[in-house]
């Protein structure tokens, strides 16, 4: 059986949003892309967290992770240039 591709995509996805914006990332910014429910999405990215590469915080009340990789980096707009999929 194989597995189902939407947590690599979305994994990726979210990656290359956060190396856009800083390293942070709302998952509710994954909702325009995807056809999935956030919390399809957090539960997919809440293991990311186990890495030590990502950490998930409550910025002003909302879920934040935080793309440890890409933080202080400069911001630059969002334009996919990699396939979400096979990143």
């Amino acid at each position: 059986m194989s597995q189902p591709i939407w947590p690599v995509v979305t994994e990726n996805l979210a990656q290359q949003l956060a190396d856009a914006q800083g390293g942070l990332l709302h998952p509710v910014q994954l909702l325009p892309f995807l056809p999935l429910s956030l919390e399809m999405i957090e539960q997919t990215l809440d293991p990311l967290t186990t890495s030590g590469r990502v950490e998930k915080r409550d910025q002003d009340g909302l879920v934040t992770y935080v793309f440890k990789q890409s933080l202080n980096q400069a911001s630059h707009t969002f334009k996919p240039k990699r396939c979400v999929y096979s990143d």
